[in-house]
């Protein structure tokens, strides 16, 4: 039986798409025996690394945690300090328009001072000048009728010297 088995698989052509089962057989064994070859071996380097991989992912995202704690923190901290100078800034632009308009108001008395007291001056002048010279148009019919004591006749020529500056001399 055997050896006829043997002359009709002679016969027979083989083909891609034919079912032996001794090949199956020894495929499952050697498929079983690698699989298990690669559990004792391969399985827990894989594993292994997995995890390692694992671990540095969830330390990524732990470290990218706390940078994003830190950031959120640098930002208010930053935001307060922004605050803080804007403040600051608008005490300063304060106390610079305090300062700058009691400047003004010292100036403004200052010259309103120096302008009264030239005012003052000038109308001193004003009224010393006029003390010592006064014109006056008088109208007299008769020149020889008005008596002028001695002592209230002043020569203007000798207290105003630019009397003649005046008169074109």
């Amino acid at each position: 039986m055997i050896l006829l088995a043997l002359l009709l698989q002679e016969e027979h052509v083989a083909s891609p798409f034919d079912i032996n089962g001794g090949v199956i057989i020894w495929t499952v064994i050697i498929f079983l025996i690698l699989l298990g070859i690669l559990y004792k071996m391969g399985y827990p380097a894989l594993l292994k690394m997995v995890e390692e991989r694992e671990q540095r992912i969830q330390k990524q995202l732990e470290d990218a945690e706390k940078a994003n704690a830190e950031a959120q923190r640098l930002l208010e901290e930053h935001k307060k300090q922004i605050a803080a100078a804007r403040t600051e800034a608008q005490e300063i632009l304060a106390k610079a328009k305090t300062v700058s308009q009691k400047e003004r108001e010292t100036l403004l008395a200052k010259a309103r001072e120096e302008y009264d007291a030239l005012l003052a001056r000038a109308r001193k002048d004003i009224d010393a000048e006029n003390r010592i010279y006064i014109p006056h148009r008088v109208v007299v019919k008769d020149p020889g009728s008005i008596q002028i004591p001695q002592s209230e006749v002043i020569d203007v020529e000798v207290f105003y010297p630019q009397m003649k500056k005046l008169k074109g001399e």
